[in-house]
């Protein structure tokens, strides 16, 4: 159970970072209560692990995840090239970032659900890879200057003024 809640409180301080470095995106409204969203979800389980199981916030989360599921194949279906190789599309271009980011969120919100019961330690495993690898993966993009240079101004600038 602390395993579960430090994950809890690693998630929720994950899509925090992800809602504060939206303020320099062109549609920040929506990318911000996107993540703010499950992490609301995450702190709230956190201080009580049985949040999730409520009938209202369960059949919010459920609502939450078909809009996140209807959004993203908008993103997709109006942003992506089928021809072009997806994980170049995922890293290099703004909307496979958003799409990506959208996966993410929608994965952990999925995974909250019942998140409160004795939960398998694989399935505890598999679900802290949802948050562990994206935030391992936003690390080495902070400290590699060479690759942040890749990407629009207004995300080089969001967590990292100075550059």
């Amino acid at each position: 159970m602390f395993f579960f809640r430090i994950l809890h409180i690693i998630a929720a301080i994950f899509f925090g970072l992800s809602a504060y470095v939206q303020k320099n995106d062109p549609d920040a409204e929506i990318w911000i209560i996107i993540y703010l969203l499950p992490a609301f979800l995450s702190l709230s389980t956190a201080i009580w692990p049985g949040f999730t199981e409520l009938a209202i916030i369960s059949c919010m989360n459920t609502v939450i995840i078909v809009g996140y599921c209807l959004y993203g194949g908008f993103v997709l279906a109006s942003n992506y090239d089928f021809d072009e190789n997806l994980l170049h599309w995922i890293i290099h271009d703004e909307a496979g970032r958003e799409f990506s980011g959208l996966m993410i969120v929608t994965l952990w919100s999925a995974a909250m659900h019942g998140s409160s019961r004795s939960i398998p330690k694989q399935t505890l495993l598999m679900t802290s890879l949802i948050v562990i690898a994206p935030a391992a993966y936003w690390l080495y993009i902070y400290f590699d200057h060479s690759f942040r240079l890749l990407w629009p101004e207004h995300c080089q600038t969001a967590l990292y003024p100075d550059s």
